[in-house]
């Protein structure tokens, strides 16, 4: 499927098979450059092993805003993840192999009735996000996603975390933990705030996993949409069983190549899309000519990313924030 604003011409290459999919790491490159970048092991401010309360004082920007303030802190009061070796002492000079990246906050005025969206996306097996190559689908994907929030005027807040965190004890488990907290932190101080999950692979078990959290505390109103793409269990370490029964979930996946896809899932609140029948590029964040789709390509077709884009565009004019 091609947007019909990319014009007649395309149309015509696509049609003759000529077409070849441009690359999307300059995408992910600007987002990464307009973005905190963080090791969240590196948050071990008291080196006593674990992320806690206790690391409050020392912490990080780690909501994007250039400030540490309490915002910062409301986040790391909510966890209690091991670090069985410590904090990586590369911490001491820089943000090793990042696993949290968060852009500017979303600028919202909930007394005025202004809100705006948060959006995670959450790849297959990304750690480092700093490497452009990581998690580049759903990166892609939330950049353009964002792209459109931007040209509706409509506040929001981009955050990409690893599926599972670099050196925890639980690294899925540690992830959806990270994300959880991050989000009920953000929600107490900006209700206004609605959340979008995209999660690829192993990520969009994640993202079912989020949602359900915040589903079990009370927040499941705040999620707009939880869209797993292919999303695969096994090998998950994360909540692999958890899935949201009311918060709304769009399941886009194929069946046109294994081991690795994703499946339908039998609930009334998940809408599910067998995308088998469209196209991917063949060297997927790379780019180039399209083929059939795949587990590697599903997150970088643009057919999948258009009907993402408009799902998440309906959901928030629904909540009347379009102009």
């Amino acid at each position: 499927m091609i947007r019909p604003m990319l014009g007649v011409s395309l149309l015509m290459l696509v049609l003759a098979g000529c077409y070849r999919a441009p690359s999307q790491l300059p995408a992910v490159e600007r987002l990464v450059g307009r973005s905190t970048l963080v090791r969240i092991a590196c948050l071990d401010a008291n080196g006593d092993g674990r992320i806690d309360g206790g690391d409050a004082r020392g912490v990080h920007d780690i909501t994007g805003d250039g400030a540490i303030d309490g915002a910062d802190r409301a986040v790391i009061e909510e966890l209690n993840i091991s670090l069985p070796n410590g904090r990586p002492a590369a911490c001491e000079d820089e943000q090793p192999a990042p696993d949290w990246q968060v852009s500017w906050p979303a600028d919202v005025d909930c007394a005025g009735g202004r809100g705006g969206l948060f959006v995670l996306a959450v790849g297959g097996g990304a750690v480092e996000l700093d490497q452009l190559d990581k998690a580049a689908g759903v990166r892609w994907m939330m950049s353009e996603i964002g792209v459109m929030l931007y040209e509706r005027g409509i506040p929001h807040q981009l955050a990409s975390v690893a599926p599972g965190l670099g050196g925890t004890e639980h690294p899925n488990a540690d992830a959806e933990a990270w994300a959880a907290a991050y989000m009920k932190a953000q929600l107490r101080l900006a209700p206004c705030l609605r959340i979008v999950l995209l999660g690829h692979s192993h990520g969009g078990a994640s993202v079912t996993a989020l949602a359900a959290a915040l589903e079990e505390a009370g927040l499941g109103d705040k999620v707009l949409v939880t869209i797993p793409i292919d999303r695969v269990a096994a090998l998950y370490g994360g909540n692999r069983e958890a899935m949201p029964q009311d918060v709304p979930v769009f399941n886009v996946y194929q069946q046109s190549e294994g081991p690795f896809t994703g499946r339908a899932i039998n609930q009334p609140n998940v809408e599910n899309w067998d995308a088998s029948e469209e196209q991917g590029p063949a060297n997927g964040q790379e780019g180039g000519r399209l083929t059939d789709l795949n587990h590697l390509n599903i997150d970088n077709s643009e057919a999948i990313l258009e009907r993402i884009r408009d799902r998440v565009l309906w959901a928030a004019c629904a909540e009347g924030w379009c102009r």
